[in-house]
């Protein structure tokens, strides 16, 4: 054999650490963790929870899952953040308004107020909620609509004098409706104007309001004319 020594040596590969781990846990889970030969390709991967979403790693690269080579022990941390969320408050926009944010994030507490116009007011949330100002938690985009009633007003007529005549049209009506009042004279009397100075018989009022409406009627006034013959002495 030459004189020389046969040795075999069992060479054992270099392996290294790979740790991959969250941002926050409440977030999303990571995979990939473990101890690899060193040149190994070993993927790496994030999954968000409901309501976050996977952003980048921390080197940057915001591929998931992803392959990265074993070269060295490493660590991989992966970021989550909150989904944003879009908001849609609406209603009718001739009886009132909405105020409410347009985009949020997840878990955002969001406060949602109706603010009806004049003669309406609000009546309850398109999902049968009628808190006012109302407050939700957001966990998905969102669409609600405010609904408004109108007011409703009460409408009274009266006459200056019982005995001179009636009148019609009372009543409860609601914010901006048309009412007719009319006003009828007793034998004897005639209408002369309602308590504003208008002197339309009958009219149409719209109700923005609770109002009274009073009937002036006068006595007629006749022209008496007497005849008589005038007879001369004999």
């Amino acid at each position: 054999n030459n004189g020389y020594a046969s040795y075999t040596f069992n060479v054992q590969p270099s392996t290294h650490t790979l740790t991959v781990k969250s941002n926050d846990s409440s977030m999303g889970t990571v995979s990939g963790s473990g101890v690899y030969e060193e040149g190994e390709n070993v993927q790496i991967s994030a999954t968000a929870h409901y309501g976050y979403h996977f952003s980048r790693w921390n080197d940057g690269n915001t591929q998931t899952p992803r392959t990265v080579k074993v070269t060295e022990d490493k660590t991989y941390t992966a970021y989550f953040e909150r989904n944003i969320y879009q908001i849609s408050a609406t209603c009718n926009s001739s009886q009132g308004k909405v105020e409410s944010p347009t985009y949020a994030q997840y878990l955002d507490n969001i406060t949602m107020t109706a603010i009806p116009n004049d003669g309406y007011r609000f009546d309850q949330w398109n999902d049968g909620n009628v808190e006012n100002p109302r407050i939700i938690v957001l966990t998905q985009d969102t669409a609600l609509v405010a609904q408004f009633v109108s007011n409703q007003y009460t409408i009274t007529t009266q006459v200056n004098d019982s005995e001179s005549g009636q009148v019609f049209g009372s009543g409860v009506a609601n914010y901006g409706e048309y009412v007719e009042l009319s006003a009828v004279a007793n034998y004897g009397y005639h209408f002369a104007q309602w308590s504003d100075g208008n002197t339309d018989n009958p009219r149409i009022v719209q109700v923005t309001g609770d109002a009274t409406y009073t009937a002036h009627f006068d006595k007629n006034t006749y022209i008496v004319t007497m005849n008589y013959n005038s007879t001369e002495g004999t």
